[in-house]
Formats: structure tokens, sequence, C-alpha cells
């Protein structure tokens, strides 16, 4: 935790150029705390508000992540792909090769009918100060109590389309720039802050 702090008193440009409200679901802010020479982000995820599960569809990534647990009761939703002869539990999914809301794409170039998936879905939480990661082709979501945090730290980019299961959506006010908006980075930045301090504190 302290190499977060440490970012942030690097007071990185990112913080206001490429962080986000709105991200996946209603008041949930995307802190960017460094863009590193090679591309990747690291990020900070805070949600203001309880994110239900599944409010965030199931999806994979272009790149493989680490996750580590700021604060908050947050569960990790995960699914595994099954043949129909499993004796496991399984939903039938539509499936969707997927670019970013960060483009400025139609709804039909974002979402790309790819079929049917039969998921096997579990679940568990994610303690503070734990951490979990997951490779590019690795299906899952998050679901949480309001203020919670987590980190994200990709990995490089190994592909442009993802993989979405669920039912699509239009950008409309999501994903939000806050380059206009610095006082609601400072109110992020300070809570992130204060959170990391705590949990400093007690290590």
């Amino acid at each position: 935790m302290r190499k977060l702090l440490d970012l942030l008193d690097e007071n990185n440009p990112e913080l206001y150029s490429m962080s986000r409200a709105d991200v996946h679901a209603r008041e949930l802010y995307s802190i960017v705390l460094k863009q590193h020479d090679d591309g990747r982000l690291t990020r900070a995820f805070m949600a203001m508000e309880d994110v239900k599960p599944f409010d965030i569809q199931l999806h994979t990534h272009a790149y493989s992540i680490d996750i580590t647990a700021v604060t908050g009761l947050i569960r990790h939703h995960t699914a595994t792909p099954i043949m129909l002869n499993t004796t496991f539990p399984y939903v039938r999914m539509p499936t969707y090769r997927y670019r970013s809301m960060l483009r400025e794409e139609t709804v039909e170039q974002r979402f790309v009918q790819d079929g049917l998936a039969n998921l096997h879905i579990e679940d568990y939480y994610l303690p503070p100060d734990g951490s979990i990661y997951l490779k590019s082709s690795d299906i899952h979501t998050v679901s949480c109590t309001a203020k919670s945090i987590w980190i994200i730290e990709e990995g490089n980019r190994e592909t442009e389309d993802t993989k979405f299961f669920g039912i699509p959506f239009r950008k409309g006010t999501m994903y939000r720039s806050l380059v206009d908006s610095p006082k609601e980075v400072d109110m992020c930045i300070d809570f992130l802050r204060k959170s990391l301090e705590n949990v400093v504190d007690l290590t």
C-alpha cells in the first residue's frame, strides 16, 4: 500500500487527464494513479454507492490484471465456460466481442454477437490487502458495498477485443471524463489517501 501512497505523492498529470466517473456502474470512479512508460495503467476504483452483483456485467480484459482490495466488502464473481455434459450448474448467456466504451464507436461496433456461452459461476470475498491475478481470458466481475476501494494494475495489452456476457448497453452519460471536474478528482484522491494511510498505519 505504501507504493500507492507514493504514486499519489507524485501527483501525475494523468490523475486529472485520464480519470473517469460512472465507469461500468453509476458512482464508480476510475482514478488513474499512473500511466507507465509502456502504456500500462495503475488505477484505483472507488465505489461511492453499493454495486450489486452483476450491475457490472461479466467480462474479460485486453490484458492481465492484478486486483488488490483496499477497503470495503468486495465480492469477486468468476465464470468458467463448461461443456454440456457436466454435472456443474451453469447458465447460458449471450456472448459479444466487445471494445471499450472509451472508444468513440457506435454500439453496433462495440458489441459484435458471438453466440451463447455455458458458464459455471462462483464467487468469494476479497479481504482488504488481499490480491488476485487474472489472465486476460479470465471471466469475472465484482460487486461491493459503498465506499469500497480496489486497485487494478494492468499487464501488457494482448488483444483489442474482449468478451462481454449479458445485455449490451449504450454509453450515454457513463464513462464521464473528469478533465473539467478537478474538484471531483481531488475528492477521490483525498478519500483514497485517507483509506491507504489507515491500512498502512495498521501494518
